[in-house]
């Protein structure tokens, strides 16, 4: 992540981030995933008797297989927008438009940097993310991640890359 973003301010590219809500949720189960579960207590269901258990037909926080589908999901979104998957290294995608323009993600769970060459084309990314029906939050340019905070400068093309909080959870303890 460190080498792309330097990269990325050093070409003076475009770099913001989106945050994607409940991002396991949009996990499928396959058919042949046979999960229950009880509804949460004082949650009644239509017609659904009391210890009755349901079965799962998507995937909720908590299961093992929730953070595969999730990888799934955003992995056809990623098609959709005609974006590579790098093969060595499964959370990092790119993809070079025909205009000679670069995007790159590099996915974090349900942190997605955007990182490109023209602005239009997270801006593109994004509505594929709409077009499947993905909530996500777009905080604009990258200004933290991963408890890192980001001070990016694209007119002097120079990155900062600080942990201060980290820093001082750590001294504090």
């Amino acid at each position: 992540i460190r080498s792309i973003l330097t990269y990325a301010a050093a070409m003076g590219w475009h770099i913001e981030l989106i945050d994607v809500k409940s991002a396991y949720l949009y996990g499928v189960l396959n058919d042949d995933e046979h999960i229950y579960a009880k509804p949460p207590k004082g949650y009644t269901i239509p017609g659904c008797k009391p210890g009755q258990v349901l079965k799962l037909n998507k995937a909720l926080y908590g299961l093992k297989q929730s953070g595969r589908r999730w990888y799934q999901v955003m992995c056809k979104v990623m098609a959709t927008a005609q974006m590579k998957r790098v093969e060595k290294e499964e959370a990092l995608f790119y993809r070079h438009h025909p205009d000679g323009h670069v995007t790159i993600v590099t996915a974090w769970v349900d942190d997605l940097p955007i990182i490109t060459s023209k602005r239009e084309y997270a801006t593109m990314l994004k509505k594929k993310f709409d077009e499947q029906g993905i909530e996500y939050t777009s905080t604009g340019a990258l200004t933290h991640f991963l408890g890192v905070d980001v001070d990016y400068r694209v007119s002097k093309r120079a990155i900062g890359l600080r942990q201060t909080k980290y820093i001082e959870t750590i001294l504090n303890r």
